[in-house]
């Protein structure tokens, strides 16, 4: 006997749920939803991501948005941020309800720039904007200590030149975890009311970056999103770098990739395929590849010259706070749509370059990485954390190095069977 939807008459909760349903399916529009997932670029981490990386996720002494806030661990600075409040409306010597009412204007633009926000946010904005203006004005009297700028006593915790360099180290790694981003119209809205001095986006990323102290350049057209945004740009955005593989190259690649897979099995014929992952540093170098610095600052600065065999890299400092960072932009890159897959392209290339401790020592001994953890061992570890489940841009640029690369092993390894 088969079981009919006439033998389950449906109760009213479901009737109302399929009704609701029902209408929402007739009124889908595909623009609207594009719009929807466009305003979102503050995401949680997944926890299955997360793992055993919990820490380089969450801020560890200053909460900025609502993702952290209240977190018992993050409270110490709270009175620094009234603090700071107090010194940033004192200097622009206007009342608070003017900058509140600024930002009142995009309250719903600043709601929607964080994925999967908690309920109580929406049901409090009254508490949500003041949050916005005491996390705001404290992160630009932080931006400002960099910029000479500073109206505080001198033995304060936070501000005080006698802190000031202790604390900064701290303040600029939690400025850049993906949950703790603070959207970037907050801090250019409240610059304008104060009417003090600049306020256009180059001062604001100008201000992040002479904050990250790494003398990098602003990459971007139009403000950024929030901090990371700004810093993961500059890493990425060079004169003359490129960053897609070449439409020739992309065509050969796929031509390759169908013979290789397709041809060369049926007649017994070991294959390479083009995309295959490249061989290891030290491995490269027994085929005659040299490594070199790149002069340019740009994480995509990766070049091969197929005739001399070298092999340019850009130079990476390894340290805690730049592990953290490379794993909050990937999953930035994850997460949100249109960001690129820029840092998850280097990052995974990277990995392929490091699998032992020898391949680092090699690339500490041309000046490519920097180590300021001591092990060998432990970078090849990371670089493997780091990479781990990341997916490159199929598209990048890498493509056609590692293509390059390894055709170039394969005829040094032919060469060599020859002779």
């Amino acid at each position: 006997m088969y079981l009919t939807l006439k033998m389950f008459p449906p109760c009213d909760k479901f009737s109302e749920w399929a009704i609701d349903v029902d209408n929402a399916a007739a009124a889908v529009d595909v623009t609207e939803e594009e719009t929807k997932w466009e305003k979102p670029s503050i995401y949680r981490v997944p926890n299955f991501i997360k793992c055993e990386k919990v820490t380089s996720f969450v801020p560890h002494v200053v909460s900025f948005g609502p993702l952290h806030h209240g977190s018992n661990d993050l409270t110490m600075l709270e009175e620094h941020k009234h603090l700071a409040l107090c010194h940033f409306l004192n200097r622009s010597a206007k009342p608070l309800l003017l900058f509140a009412d600024k930002l009142r204007r995009v309250l719903d633009q600043l709601l929607e720039s964080y994925h999967g926000l908690d309920k109580k946010w929406k049901e409090n904005p009254d508490e949500f904007l003041k949050m916005m203006i005491l996390d705001g004005c404290f992160m630009i009297e932080v931006l400002r200590l960099k910029a000479g700028e500073n109206g505080y006593a001198i033995n304060d915790p936070v501000f005080g030149l006698q802190k000031v360099h202790s604390r900064i180290p701290y303040i600029k790694r939690d400025m850049l975890v993906l949950e703790n981003q603070l959207p970037l119209l907050v801090l250019k809205l409240l610059l304008e009311v104060e009417g003090r001095g600049p306020t256009d986006y180059q001062y604001i990323h100008n201000l992040v970056l002479k904050f990250c102290g790494d003398n990098l350049k602003d990459g971007l057209q139009g403000l950024a999103r929030h901090p990371l945004e700004v810093y993961r740009m500059s890493l990425i955005q060079s004169r003359g770098c490129v960053t897609r593989c070449s439409s020739r190259m992309q065509t050969i690649i796929n031509k390759m990739s169908l013979i290789q897979n397709c041809v060369l099995p049926v007649r017994g014929i070991p294959r390479t395929n083009p995309r295959d992952d490249i061989r290891p540093a030290t491995a490269l170098r027994e085929c005659g590849i040299r490594f070199v610095q790149s002069k340019e600052k740009s994480l995509l600065a990766i070049k091969f010259d197929c005739k001399n065999g070298k092999l340019s890299l850009p130079v990476l400092a390894i340290h805690d706070a730049n592990i953290h960072l490379l794993l909050n932009m990937v999953v930035y890159e994850h997460m949100h749509v249109g960001a690129g897959k820029e840092i998850t392209s280097y990052v995974v290339f990277m990995d392929e370059l490091i699998d032992t401790a020898a391949d680092v020592r090699l690339l500490q001994e041309k000046g490519i990485i920097k180590n300021e953890m001591g092990s060998h061992k432990l970078i090849a570890r990371l670089f493997n954390t780091l990479a781990k489940d990341a997916s490159p841009d199929p598209t990048s640029k890498f493509i056609e190095i590692r293509y390059q690369l390894n055709e170039f092993c394969m005829k040094s390894r032919n060469k060599w069977r020859l002779s």
